[in-house]
């Protein structure tokens, strides 16, 4: 909810640039809706350190890249980041729910299987 809460920020903080950024405040989101649904999904404890791995990586890329071109780094090219951002992010937070949602299939067709 924080890092969520901070990239609204981040929009909500642009928007007196020509770009208006905040309208890409949805997919801004985006990334965090998937690191919600890799938490619902997952359902062993194994299953949610990979949960919690993923929205570490995805949390700190992030945090870096609006760090960077917000506070360190400015150029013409700053508001291009309210695109980049969202989409990097949205690599490992989909790359980390697929492999919990392979696990918890490959759990579960093992425990399908009968006993011989």
């Amino acid at each position: 909810m924080l890092a969520a809460g901070m990239t609204v920020f981040m929009n909500l903080r642009a928007m007196d640039s020509v770009y208006h950024p905040a309208i890409f405040l949805p997919v801004a989101l985006l990334p965090y809706v998937v690191l919600a649904l890799t938490v619902r999904s997952s359902r062993s404890l194994a299953a949610l350190v990979v949960a919690l791995v993923t929205a570490l990586v995805t949390l700190a890329i992030g945090f870096w890249n609006y760090y960077d071109g917000l506070f360190a780094r400015f150029t013409t090219l700053n508001a291009i980041l309210f695109i980049v951002t969202p989409i990097v992010q949205l690599v490992p937070a989909a790359v980390g729910w697929a492999v919990v949602l392979l696990w918890a299939r490959a759990k579960e067709a093992r425990d399908k299987k009968p006993a011989a």
